[in-house]
């Protein structure tokens, strides 16, 4: 796998080259970022989107927690299931 200074790599290599068990969790859209989006939208009525046909999977920030803090797979360390 190929790091850029820009991403987690540094970070993650130094945990996977320790003894500590480890499950990486990365969140991408958070449901609240739309909110940065409210008094544009209260303004005009319309939602700008720089990319209209595309689509995500948001998530709210507390339903991160619970995953993050879950007991990990008994098999030890797991790898991302995605780049």
């Amino acid at each position: 796998m190929r790091y850029s200074r820009w991403s987690h790599g540094e970070a993650e290599l130094a945990v996977r080259a320790s003894a500590i068990p480890y499950t990486f969790v990365r969140s991408g859209g958070f449901a609240t970022n739309r909110l940065l989006r409210a008094e544009s939208i209260r303004g005009d009525g319309v939602v700008h989107e720089a990319f209209p046909d595309s689509s995500s999977a948001l998530i709210h920030e507390a339903d991160i927690a619970p995953v993050a803090g879950a007991p990990r797979p008994s098999r030890g360390i797991t790898e991302p299931s995605t780049p």
